[in-house]
């Protein structure tokens, strides 16, 4: 961030679970960012948007893949307006005929909105092991192979999966923003690939 121009004027730790954000962001507003980035929870995200907003900080507000989240609107309400995420593939409800069916599934068992990222790559990760499973793939080293030299594309719940030579997925960001109370995508990058590592 700071070679490519950018500038941290402030960083504060808070504590699991907190829900008072008021000195921490009055802290940071002092320091006249131009940005405010948050890696939290998805109800904690939503307990910053609330404070952001009745401080009247006018930073934008930057949240990591959790706060891409149903809870996270549920808990900040409409002081998420405005509120920027970063999101993968996975988008329950305008993604692919899987991305739609495992969110109405989810939404349905748990009694709740939307899954988050989380809950999909969960989800994915299993049936990638089940499938290592199926093609006698058994050991760390085995499972490992499999991913790389065998799996080819795998189209999860989570979005498009492709190993690199590392075992590593490269997945596609995008970055969404909270308008009219729901989360759309501002910007889609370019997929990452080796060359970029």
């Amino acid at each position: 961030f700071e070679k490519m121009g950018g500038k941290i004027t402030a960083m504060e730790r808070v504590r699991p679970g907190e829900r008072d954000y008021s000195s921490v962001l009055m802290r940071i507003n002092n320091a006249k960012p131009d940005a405010i980035a948050v890696v939290q929870t998805s109800v904690e995200g939503g307990y910053v948007a609330k404070y952001i907003k009745r401080l009247g900080i006018q930073s934008k507000f930057l949240g990591g893949m959790n706060l891409y989240s149903a809870e996270t609107l549920t808990t900040g309400g409409g002081d998420c307006e405005g509120m920027y995420v970063v999101g993968y593939q996975f988008d329950p409800e305008n993604g692919t005929a899987a991305m739609k069916n495992f969110s109405k599934k989810f939404e349905k068992k748990y009694n709740a909105g939307f899954p988050n990222i989380i809950s999909a790559v969960a989800y994915d990760a299993v049936m990638l092991y089940a499938k290592a499973l199926e093609n006698n793939a058994k050991t760390p080293d085995q499972i490992y192979d499999f991913f790389r030299k065998k799996l080819g594309r795998y189209e999860g719940v989570s979005g498009t999966i492709v190993f690199d030579s590392f075992s590593e997925n490269m997945p596609t960001h995008r970055i969404l923003q909270v308008k009219d109370g729901k989360f759309v995508e501002v910007h889609q990058f370019a997929k990452f690939t080796e060359k970029d590592t």
